[in-house]
């Protein structure tokens, strides 16, 4: 059973988020995102790179491939990056972010001949090739053809 003075403190803890006061922190919150927003960003490694093996097309660098017959699977390299101008931080796989430069990548909607880049074809995995918005370097996936495993 809650009192009444019980009831009136928890009142007095209550702070509904739209009639709260903005203060020093929040302007500074505020100010921190317009800045980043307006930002031409200059990323850079927070941590260096594996260096990705090639393709056997010349200029095609290894993202992952399939499982080997151990069962171990190489998953995308995780990338983590820093904003020199705005402090601002990030990560993503190189699926996403171009290992060459930190540009956006483009990914295909159809698969490719897995041969053509591993050697060897597979009924299960085909080659998916994703290409750099800025630079044009090109990553090829070794990705499962039906959906998540």
């Amino acid at each position: 059973m809650i009192t009444e003075a019980v009831a009136a403190r928890i009142n007095q803890l209550y702070v509904n988020p739209q009639e709260r006061t903005p203060n020093e922190v929040d302007r500074l919150l505020d100010q921190i995102a317009k800045i980043r927003e307006s930002c031409a960003h200059d990323f850079r490694l927070l941590v260096p790179m594996k260096p990705l093996p090639p393709s056997l097309v010349p200029d095609v660098l290894i993202g992952a491939r399939h499982p080997n017959r151990a069962g171990y699977y190489a998953d995308p390299q995780e990338l983590r990056f820093y904003c020199l101008k705005c402090s601002d931080q990030g990560q993503a796989d190189v699926t996403t972010r171009c290992p060459r430069c930190l540009g956006r990548m483009i990914q295909p909607r159809e698969y490719e001949d897995r041969a053509k880049y591993f050697g060897s074809w597979s009924a299960k995995y085909s080659a998916r090739l994703y290409t750099c918005s800025d630079c044009g370097q090109e990553v090829v996936m070794d990705e499962y053809k039906y959906g998540c495993l």
